[in-house]
Parts: structure tokens; sequence; C-alpha cells
């Protein structure tokens, strides 16, 4: 795992264009990890973000050791998508530090 720098400020919204219209979708995501990296810093701590080779998790908080993996939907699907995301991630990390 490589520590790298605070999270990106992810694109706020995205255009979806199908044959028939064009849908503007929010990034519901990067919208929960402003507001978070906001209310981390008031009470003093930051977030970074991790990379373990071609994967980056939406972020990390060094001090506590916390990887965050930001989903726009509490629905089952999202959550099970955030807890595989999450496993590998420590998986990627714990091999690549040997612990």
């Amino acid at each position: 795992m490589t520590v790298i720098g605070a999270p990106e400020n992810h694109q706020l919204d995205y255009e979806v264009r199908t044959k028939s219209e064009v849908i503007t979708a929010k990034k519901i995501e990067a919208e929960l990890l402003e507001k978070y990296t906001t209310w981390l810093k008031r009470k003093g701590r930051k977030l970074s973000a991790a990379k373990y080779g071609g994967l980056r998790c939406d972020a990390y908080e060094q001090e506590t050791r916390n990887l965050i993996e930001a989903k726009s939907s509490t629905r089952r699907e999202h959550i099970r998508m955030a807890v595989g995301q999450l496993l590998d991630y420590a998986f990627q990390g714990r091999r690549k530090l040997g612990a």
C-alpha cells in the first residue's frame, strides 16, 4: 500500500448518453467524501488516499488506519461491493507490507 496525498476531488456530476436521452447524474460518493473530509478537518484530522498497484480506495485516514469506500446507496448490492473492495484493499495492503 502506498499512501498518497488527499483524496481526489471527484467530479460531482456526469452525463450518461443513450440513443434516446441524456441523463445527468450526481456523484453522491464524491459529495459524501467532501462532507466527510470537512467534518474530519473540524476535528483536526485529515484524509489521504491509498493506492494498491492499479487499485485506489476512496480515502484513507492514516492516523486511525481506516480505509474508506463511499457508496451512493445503502442497498444491499452497494454494501456488498464496498465490503468486498475494503477486504481486497486490506488483503493487498497486508501482502505488500508483510503484516
